[in-house]
């Protein structure tokens, strides 16, 4: 028996809004701490104390320009300029011979990677140093080196992530479209607030449901109708009103405001709901 694909999708979170993306996100790339979208806490990033090393990088960088660093590193605050620039500490270059293990070297032609940032007289030739001082993943450094060699020009490309369109996007056509029915039905401009606003309006008896039945009728054989929810989205884009608005009154509205003015206290609320019930 074949059992059906279903298509993954992302699973709705409680509480998970686009601002809260947003702010977890940007919080991710200035190196602040956040909570995941399961809930898990990453702490801030910090600058490492540097190891004992062979090259003595412990003693020969400042903590001031190592902390400098670490802050303008992360200042960037987008991940691509994140990428672009640990990609501009590595250079690589064609490792001209190998070790055996008979103790002879042979000509090889391939890459070799040397990691290294020049920076106020401060030079990091070891990638742990660099790992250490910008408290950065070896995960993350080895992406960006692919990344690089990936590429011809030795350029790193943007992370593509993301920015690919939904399978299930309604296409433009049929976008312009609606837009194209909306424009055909006749609508009017307040008598009353046209000075204030240009806001147009649509006959009283019109109703969205109404109008996307119009419009499944209007549209050729050929084409498929997209849905209500949608039809809604780009009619209110317009900013076109249906109901009628408040400020245009009829000669019983008049009437009832002049003698809402010169009324007592008592006369004016009944009033005022005789004038509500009209209006209703």
């Amino acid at each position: 028996m074949l059992c059906k694909w279903k298509r993954k999708t992302r699973k709705v979170v409680k509480d998970e809004t686009r601002a809260v993306r947003c702010n977890r996100k940007k919080c991710k790339n200035l190196g602040l701490e956040y909570i995941t979208g399961k809930e898990k806490k990453v702490n801030m990033k910090k600058s490492k104390e540097l190891q004992e090393c062979r090259l003595k990088c412990r003693e020969r960088i400042d903590i001031l320009k190592k902390a400098k660093i670490f802050r303008e590193f992360w200042a960037i605050g987008a991940f691509n300029k994140r990428v672009a620039y640990v990609a501009g500490l590595i250079t690589c270059q064609e490792k001209k011979y190998l070790k055996q293990e008979d103790g002879k070297n042979i000509k090889i032609e391939c890459l070799h990677i040397n990691i290294f940032s020049m920076y106020m007289e401060v030079i990091l030739k070891y990638a742990k140093s660099v790992l250490t001082t910008f408290d950065i993943t070896n995960r993350f450094v080895t992406s960006v080196i692919r990344n690089k060699l990936s590429a011809t020009s030795r350029v790193v490309h943007e992370d593509t992530r993301g920015k690919s369109e939904p399978y299930n996007k309604t296409p433009s056509s049929d976008l312009e479209l609606v837009k194209s029915h909306v424009n055909l039905i006749p609508s009017y401009e307040s008598h009353y607030t046209r000075k204030d606003s240009a806001r147009k309006y649509l006959p009283s008896y019109y109703t969205l449901k109404k109008m996307y039945d119009e419009y499944k009728i209007w549209l050729s054989a050929d084409k498929k109708p997209v849905s209500q929810k949608i039809y809604q989205t780009q009619f209110k884009s317009f900013g076109i009103k249906i109901k009628k608005p408040n400020k245009d009154t009829c000669a019983t509205c008049d009437k009832y405001q002049m003698l809402i003015k010169n009324a007592t206290r008592n006369e004016k609320e009944t009033l005022r709901k005789e004038l509500k019930a009209h209006q209703a």
